[in-house]
């Protein structure tokens, strides 16, 4: 959130439910011009019938964001992240992780049962939900826009997970011998796929059906594997 004493502009995060599927931002302001500036605007949008994304909207889109990017303000601490500063991603590198499928013990389920709070909501649910992603010292370590599948094994079948998104990089994790964290974007919706099935997704693409655990250097196999979800 950036503010004045008269405008405060509220980041994608928290202007409202649709942020979690596009880019937007709510600006508050009792400045009446503002607020005319910003109708003003929208609707030279709508006279141009911008209804596509192309290279020079991009382009333009990209120059404006640069220009209205606020300075650092004196004495307010922050720590710029320059990859998240545009709100233009690319996909970034694919990678495939085993992991262990951990069930709750049937102690471990009753007491979750037991005490779990009943939630009511008054808002849709987020489309969006952050995982943290725990690495050792000698693990691969992901940037940001990477994305990870992770591979496991559950009920004698192996699975592989719907797109999560590194959306942080990481950070020491304190009295952890060199561990690092990081944060995983992913839509909690998605169905995980039986590896078999991805297999022969990217075979009948005329593309190498392994799936081994590390990173798919090919962009036509990246493309293909993440084919299998219409939506991340």
């Amino acid at each position: 959130m950036a503010a004045t004493q008269t405008v405060a502009v509220i980041g994608s995060a928290n202007a409202s439910h649709h942020s979690t599927t596009i880019d937007e931002a709510v600006v508050i302001s009792d400045y009446r011009e503002l607020i005319r500036q910003v109708h003003a605007f929208v609707a030279e949008q709508r006279s141009r019938g911008l209804d596509l994304v192309d290279d020079s909207f991009i382009d333009w889109a990209q120059t404006e964001w640069d220009r209205g990017k606020p300075s650092p303000l004196i004495g307010v601490a922050s720590e710029p992240v320059p990859t998240q500063q545009s709100p233009l991603q690319s996909l970034g590198r694919l990678f495939i992780l085993d992991v262990e499928y951990w069930y709750s013990s049937d102690t471990e389920s009753e007491f979750e049962k037991r005490n779990r709070r009943r939630v009511r909501r008054s808002v849709p649910a987020a489309t969006y939900q952050l995982e943290w992603l725990r690495l050792s010292k000698l693990d691969q370590h992901y940037h940001v826009d990477d994305i990870v599948l992770f591979r496991y094994e559950d009920e004698g079948e192996e699975w592989i997970s719907p797109p999560h998104v590194v959306v942080s990089e990481g950070r020491l994790i304190p009295r952890s011998r060199g561990a690092v964290g990081c944060h995983l974007r992913y839509r909690p919706e998605l169905e995980p796929v039986l590896v078999s099935d991805a297999a022969a997704h990217l075979a009948a693409a005329g593309l190498a059906p392994s799936l081994n655990p590390g990173c798919l250097r090919r962009p036509e196999r990246r493309d293909v594997l993440l084919s299998l979800w219409r939506e991340f």
